[in-house]
C-alpha cells in the first residue's frame, strides 16, 4: 500500500471497505468506523463498536444510512446524519460483500463461505430470499437501478441476474477464457454490466 495512502487511513487500518461519501473517507479502524473529511483535513470515529474487527461497509444511495460488518457477520445499521444506532443483527456467517437497494429499504449480501446471496429487509434484518446458484464465493453484487433486479459476480466465473420479485436467476453471463469475477458495475440506465476479473499478469519487456 502506498504509504502516504496509508497515513491517510491511520495506523489501525487492517484492511476492509474503503468508501467516500459526501466528501468524507469511511474506513474501518478495528471495530469503529472512522471518518476522514476530505475538505477539511479533521478526522474522527463513530461512537459505535462492533464486537470485532469490520470488514465490510455499506451506505445507502441518499448517504443517511451506514452499515458496518464485522468478521464474524454481526452489522450495526446507524444514521449517519444523526450519527444514531438504529439497530444490529447478525449475518450468521462472515459476509464478503453487501450493497443497499436503490431505495435503501433492502441490503443484499454475500456470504462467501456459503456461496449465498441473501437479501434482507435493513430496518428489522430478517432475510426474505436466499440465491444459492453460485458455486465458488461471491466477490461483488450491484442493483439495477429499478431495484428489481440483483446481480452477483463470483469466482465461478458467472455473473448471475436475479429477479427479486419472482425470486429466480434469470440470466447467467460468462466470459469466453475461465475467469474469476472479483468486481461489478452497472451503469446508471441499467443496460451496461461491467465485471472485472481478479487474474494477474506479469509485464515483460517488447525490447530486442
Amino acid at each position: 500500500m502506498d504509504y502516504v495512502f496509508s497515513n491517510l487511513l491511520g495506523a489501525p487500518y487492517r484492511g476492509g471497505t474503503l468508501l467516500i461519501q459526501d466528501n468524507e473517507l469511511l474506513t474501518p479502524v478495528g471495530n469503529r468506523v472512522g471518518q476522514v473529511n476530505l475538505v477539511e483535513s479533521t478526522s474522527k470515529c463513530l461512537p459505535y463498536e462492533n464486537l470485532t474487527q469490520i470488514r465490510v461497509l455499506c451506505v445507502s444511495p441518499d448517504g443517511a444510512l451506514l452499515l458496518s460488518i464485522d468478521a464474524d457477520g454481526r452489522a450495526l445499521l446507524i444514521n449517519r446524519k444523526r450519527q444514531a444506532l438504529l439497530s444490529h443483527f447478525s449475518f450468521g456467517a462472515p459476509v464478503a460483500c453487501a450493497r443497499f437497494s436503490p431505495e435503501g429499504r433492502y441490503v443484499a449480501v454475500a456470504v462467501g463461505r456459503l456461496v449465498q446471496v441473501k437479501v434482507f429487509q435493513q430496518s428489522s434484518g430478517s432475510c426474505f430470499v436466499t440465491f444459492a446458484e453460485h458455486t465458488a464465493p461471491v466477490s461483488a453484487l450491484a442493483f439495477l437501478p429499478s431495484g428489481h433486479a440483483l446481480l452477483s459476480a463470483s469466482l465461478d466465473g458467472t455473473v448471475r441476474a436475479w429477479d427479486l420479485v419472482r425470486y429466480r436467476n434469470f440470466r447467467t453471463l460468462t466470459a469466453p477464457a475461465a475467469v474469476q469475477f472479483g468486481s461489478l458495475a452497472v451503469d446508471p440506465g441499467g443496460e451496461v454490466v461491467v465485471a472485472g476479473t481478479v487474474d494477474t499478469f506479469q509485464p515483460r519487456s517488447t525490447a530486442a
